[in-house]
């Protein structure tokens, strides 16, 4: 009975080292595919030169990026003239890869 033990023991020893060596072999498969390296851009192939949808009279005031989108907030060139609800109190947002505006928050009183 202890010989049957000690044989069913080693061959679950074999079959864990066997199940710990398959996954080791997976995650370095899955890591090769990784391209990992800093000196390759990012292929600018499908981006060209775009042009920002900006309403007439309106300027940007500031821009912050958020991984693959720009939000670009608006105002007006004249300030003191518009009045409250111009179309110039809104955030466009940018797809970065595509150039286009992908949408917009406008500022409501």
């Amino acid at each position: 009975m202890v010989k049957a033990l000690k044989v069913l023991v080693i061959v679950m020893a074999v079959i864990i080292a066997a199940g710990l060596a398959a996954l080791g072999y997976g995650i370095y498969q899955k890591a090769k595919e990784l391209d990992l390296d800093p000196k390759k851009s990012t292929p600018q192939s499908h981006f060209s030169e775009k042009t920002l949808p900006i309403p007439p009279g309106c300027q940007i005031a500031e821009m912050k990026p958020d991984r693959d989108r720009l939000y670009v907030r608006l105002h007006s060139a004249q300030s003191s003239t518009q009045s409250p609800g111009h179309k110039c109190t809104t955030i466009l947002i940018i797809d970065t890869t595509t150039g286009k505006a992908i949408g917009s928050l406008k500022a409501a009183p």
